[in-house]
Parts: structure tokens; sequence; C-alpha cells
């Protein structure tokens, strides 16, 4: 079993060498809240099988078609609070650009969040959330 990533319904994720976490929404993918719960989960294994306890987390929404309400709540809640130190959306679709303001508005995190268009501005702004 691969220990640094896994493949789930509506995204891969994976874990850099340093600790970053990293998500890729799958083309299209309607994420429900049974999706973000995994999805969180699998952070949280991934974390532990690597001996981190929180990390930063890179999320490319780019090609995401669509995010339940209860998916958003939970990707700003309390279990994800308990694995995320913080969190960057990349957002370079029409499509994930109103998910992600949308997200960035309504829902408050216990982690640091920010908006991103570019991958390597939002990788820069993650490594001062490592422990």
């Amino acid at each position: 079993m691969d220990t640094k990533s896994i493949e789930l319904r509506t995204n891969n994720i994976w874990i850099e060498d340093d600790g970053i976490v990293r998500v890729v929404v799958n083309d299209k993918a309607r994420q429900t809240f049974a999706d973000a719960n995994e999805t969180i989960r699998a952070i949280g294994g991934i974390l532990k099988k690597n001996n981190f306890e929180k990390t930063p987390c890179y999320v490319d929404l780019s090609n995401i078609a669509s995010i339940e309400k209860g998916a958003r709540d939970h990707y700003s809640g309390k279990e994800s609070a308990e694995v995320l130190s913080a969190l960057a959306l990349i957002i370079n679709s029409p499509v994930s650009k109103v998910i992600g303001n949308f997200f960035f508005g309504i829902n408050k995190t216990e982690f640091s969040t920010q908006l991103f268009t570019g991958g390597d501005d939002a990788m820069a702004w993650l490594k001062g959330y490592l422990e």
C-alpha cells in the first residue's frame, strides 16, 4: 500500500517530502459531503503514515464542476482543522473561481486560507505554515 498517495472518487491526494499535502480535484468532479469526509480522513491517514500531525494543504480546484454546501462546511470544519494548518485553493477556471470565492467569503476556518491563481505562489505561502 502506498503511504504517500491515495486516489479517491473525486480527487487525488499525495504528500510531498516536506509535508505539504496536495489535492487535485478530478475533471468535472461533483463533490458531496461524503467525498469531503473521505478526503479529510484520507489526508489524516497519509499524515499519520508519514509521521506528520498537521500540515498545509494545496488544493487545485481548476477542474471541479460543483461542490455541495455540506462538503464546503466539512472542509472548513473541526475535523479539517485537526489535520490542516493552512489551505491554498488554486482557482484557474470560471467555475473554480466562483467556488473558491464563495468558500472564502462564506466559510470561516480555524486555519489560514488563501486563494491563488498560480501554484508557485501558493506553495511559497504554504511553506510558511510547515511545523
